[in-house]
């Protein structure tokens, strides 16, 4: 919590006043047929680890936080949330969906490089500012932001709470 962002990381904070909103924390890569990356090999894991890496990511499909948040709305017609996430298909979803109420670091890099851990770490600390995190189970993302966090009074996870 007493983590000091680098120049970097904090000019693309600056300028989001998540007050009020939603962290959303959705976690698919690594999914059945989304294992396509040499880190998310089965050979990393045992054939039951990877089988739970599979059931936990399927729990944390984009449509079930749609769901929750669509739910949440009708709670709070003027909610907003912002939105972290691996792939940027569901970036696109998101925004069609819900247009301005969606909220998120724009970028191109959907990688391991320099420029996407950047991004992840700004991800992270603009997750944490949220009032409400709802996150992704079996995610070390969404457990940093839980960590990070001093503002959530409430923390949902997908495949358990919703």
């Amino acid at each position: 919590r007493s983590l000091k962002p680098s120049k970097q990381v904090q000019e693309l904070i600056d300028n989001y006043n998540l007050e009020g909103c939603v962290g959303v924390h959705v976690r698919m890569e690594a999914g059945k047929g989304l294992d396509h990356n040499t880190y998310d090999d089965i050979s990393n894991w045992t054939e039951e680890g990877h089988e739970q890496i599979h059931y936990w990511r399927e729990k944390s499909h984009y449509s079930h936080f749609i769901k929750r948040i669509e739910q949440l709305m009708q709670e709070d017609p003027g909610l907003e949330f912002f939105l972290a996430t691996d792939l940027p298909e569901t970036y696109k979803v998101f925004k069609e969906y819900f247009g301005n109420k969606c909220h998120f670091l724009p970028r191109d890099v959907f990688d391991r490089s320099k420029e996407q851990i950047i991004y992840a770490l700004a991800d992270v600390i603009l997750l944490s500012k949220c009032d409400r995190l709802l996150g992704s189970t079996w995610s070390s993302f969404s457990e940093l932001a839980i960590r990070v966090s001093k503002s959530y009074r409430n923390l949902e996870m997908s495949g358990t709470d919703f």
